[in-house]
């Protein structure tokens, strides 16, 4: 029980994606179509990044949950990136994908703010 408690207290390390982000790169993953290799793995960390920068430069817009505009230019920035990402299995989902990545990232906004806040 007490090595359960310890790896609950670290919380996730298992990609090299921070905390905040491995809710996005496990969705991202649930995607693909494929074994997740060495290769795939390091695409999808990529991936993740790419695409948490933009939801952060999204969020951190006065009001940008009522801004469908701007979300507009970060599903099209994220949907881009899927699709320029060499996955064909991601590549197909692209449209529903980056709205689940949005929905995600309204879920997951304080925390998103917070990790924005904490790079300064």
């Amino acid at each position: 029980m007490e090595e359960m408690r310890a790896e609950i207290g670290k919380g996730r390390v298992l990609y090299k994606v921070s905390q905040v982000q491995s809710p996005f790169f496990d969705l991202i993953a649930e995607g693909l179509e494929e074994e997740l290799t060495k290769d795939t793995e390091d695409k999808l960390i990529e991936l993740t990044g790419f695409i948490f920068k933009y939801i952060k430069e999204g969020v951190q817009i006065g009001n940008f949950w009522e801004k469908n505009d701007e979300k507009k230019k970060v599903i099209g920035k994220i949907e881009q990136r899927i699709r320029l990402s060499g996955m064909p299995g991601l590549k197909a989902k692209n449209k529903e994908l980056a709205t689940q990545l949005m929905m995600l990232a309204k879920n997951n906004y304080s925390e998103i703010l917070k990790s924005c806040e904490d790079e300064s």
